[in-house]
């Protein structure tokens, strides 16, 4: 039970990083938008609301993501425990 516990940790601690990549993310946006405007990529009458919130859509979910390893090690760990959790006979895998 204690393992547990301590993946449900785990799991909070995630999605607590994630808000807080997201959160940046948003305060970032208005920067990206001066250099792009700069650079001519976007026209100058893009407002940085319009901008902010398609910005937020596109690139907030892929800021940072974790590591593929971490995400790696997370499930088999979280697949082995289970697989231990599960009676003798009733897990396949």
């Amino acid at each position: 039970m204690p393992l547990y516990f301590v993946f449900v940790a785990g799991l909070l601690a995630w999605g607590a990083g994630l808000a807080w990549r997201w959160r940046e993310v948003k305060h970032f946006a208005p920067e990206v938008l001066a250099a792009k405007k700069s650079d001519k990529e976007i026209p100058e009458d893009v407002t940085e609301v319009e901008f902010t919130d398609l910005y937020l859509r596109s690139e907030g979910p892929r800021g940072r993501p974790i590591s593929s390893s971490a995400r790696r090690s997370f499930s088999c760990c979280w697949g082995r425990s289970w697989r231990a959790s599960m009676p003798s006979g009733t897990c396949s895998g």
